[in-house]
């Protein structure tokens, strides 16, 4: 039986709205946040530490400042006292006795690639701890890093609505599901083919795009169900011939095409074969950027723009989501921002609820005749996180009207910020030591200033070397210079 219909979940999804209206000044509010990032087992061991990006949700302590509020978050394992006093301490307005009082921390005590909230539905004893705490579920919803039917059976466990998207519509957010949605809502998307399921439907697809643009130096495929540009491959069309084509793409299929450094070609085309896939073209000009757009989705069908920011793409294929900075570049910022706006209404009118992310490439040159989006992610992204911190520590807005986030005195602050940030230096220490680094360099985000540097996703810290960083300035130049600054430093230790 799908819960969402006729089980419990249905009564409790639709209070949800009313939930997310609530002033916990005045009423009662309890959020559930439980970082799950459902992948495949064999998916989540390609990212190095996973089970401690789980930490990229404590943005959500926050919500301890209003003094009816209540939060539960879960995790695979504890999070160290050190980083929990270090995110409480660094927000401003918030009274760390306070918050933890009412402050609830459960661990599965399990660092294994499965995902967390499978981990939970395991415990019943877990699952028994979280609707304790909870106390009444009629005042409170589940937030999760991404949304499957494995968090929607544990919010039907709970009796709480999922702040998140239906699974049912989750094709919708797959790779050929999207270019098919984000067409039908006028979007511009780069020349390409979906649904494909073969090899045999890869080459004619490669073939069909070189045929119809002459130039193209290259094209892209990618897996229909992959994440943070794990399942992209380039394909070069470098000394193509204009007759043969089909015979020389067939030819040069494995050795023109960059599959990533986490799969065979054997295990791409399978899965492939299991989810599908898309070819497109790859924009590759001197002046394109990766910027993307955040929105929120309300039950009641409001679209709400959060964020836009420029990303940072790295690894062996250059798709790889390593960071970004706040706002997106103001040459192209509108213009993605009613293309998302675009995109958010035809999903609300479809139902969608809950965080989106959409990414674009952009000509900066040309943004108003080549900005094309390519995914559209019915989940949390690399750059929520960022972003909610920085609205925790600044309190301010983000003002719609420029796609800028202003303080309390209405100037204006900006990010770099990166969540996997690897430094061989950081191995075998522990997050203390390198808040204690970046504090006693004066880097240490300053209240009064509205300036400076949070550490977050610490728990990487001691066993992967790694952590995230997001540094805040008044402008785009200085909020790049906090962050070298404080690579620096992190590197000197």
């Amino acid at each position: 039986m799908n819960t969402w219909d006729e089980g419990g979940s249905q009564g409790a999804q639709r209070r949800l709205a009313s939930l997310l209206d609530r002033d916990p000044d005045v009423e009662d509010l309890t959020v559930v946040g439980v970082p799950s990032i459902t992948l495949r087992p064999e998916e989540l061991e390609k990212i190095p530490g996973a089970v401690h990006f789980e930490q990229r949700l404590l943005y959500l302590v926050q919500v301890l400042r209003a003094r009816r509020a209540r939060l539960v978050y879960v995790s695979s394992q504890a999070i160290e006292p050190a980083v929990v006093d270090y995110v409480i301490g660094i927000l401003p307005s918030l009274d760390a006795s306070e918050a933890y009082r009412r402050l609830t921390l459960l661990d599965c005590a399990d660092s294994s690639p499965v995902p967390l909230a499978d981990k939970i539905l395991q415990r019943p004893a877990l699952v028994a701890g979280i609707r304790q705490a909870i106390a009444d579920p009629a005042d409170a919803y589940l937030v999760t890093y991404t949304s499957t039917t494995v968090e929607q059976e544990l919010a039907s466990r709970l009796g709480i609505p999922l702040f998140a998207c239906d699974p049912r519509l989750s094709q919708l957010g797959l790779k050929s599901g999207a270019r098919k949605l984000m067409r039908c809502a006028g979007v511009p998307i780069p020349d390409g083919f979906e649904d494909l399921r073969s090899e045999t439907d890869v080459v004619d697809a490669l073939v069909a795009l070189r045929s119809a643009h002459p130039a193209l130096c290259g094209a892209v495929v990618k897996l229909n169900d992959s994440f943070a540009g794990a399942g992209n491959a380039l394909f070069s069309y470098r000394g193509a011939p204009s007759a043969g084509l089909r015979t020389w793409v067939r030819a040069n299929l494995l050795s023109r095409l960059r599959i990533p450094p986490t799969e065979t070609w054997t295990s791409f085309r399978e899965k492939l074969g299991a989810s599908g896939g898309v070819v497109e073209v790859y924009v590759d000009a001197a002046g394109t950027r990766s910027p993307s757009v955040q929105l929120e989705l309300r039950p009641d069908g409001v679209v709400r723009t959060i964020s836009t920011h420029d990303q940072i793409l790295a690894g062996p294929t250059g798709q790889t989501f390593v960071g970004c900075t706040f706002p997106a570049n103001g040459m192209y910022r509108r213009q993605i921002g009613e293309l998302a706006q675009r995109t958010g209404r035809e999903l609300a009118a479809i139902g969608v609820v809950g965080p989106v992310s959409i990414d674009f490439i952009v000509d900066a040159d040309n943004p108003d005749t080549a900005s094309f989006a390519l995914e559209c992610n019915l989940r949390m992204g690399g750059a929520n996180a960022p972003f909610m911190f920085m609205h925790g520590l600044v309190q301010g807005r983000y003002d719609h009207a420029t796609g800028s986030y202003l303080t309390r005195d209405g100037e204006e602050r900006c990010y770099r910020a990166a969540d996997r940030l690897h430094l061989p230096r950081l191995s075998g220490l522990s997050p203390q030591q390198a808040i204690d680094a970046v504090t006693k360099a004066g880097l240490r985000f300053d209240h009064q200033r509205c300036t400076g540097v949070l550490l977050y996703a610490l728990g990487t810290v001691r066993e992967f070397s790694k952590l995230g960083v997001l540094a805040i300035g008044s402008t785009p130049q200085e909020a790049e210079q906090l962050f070298d600054r404080t690579v620096s430093v992190l590197t000197a230790i």
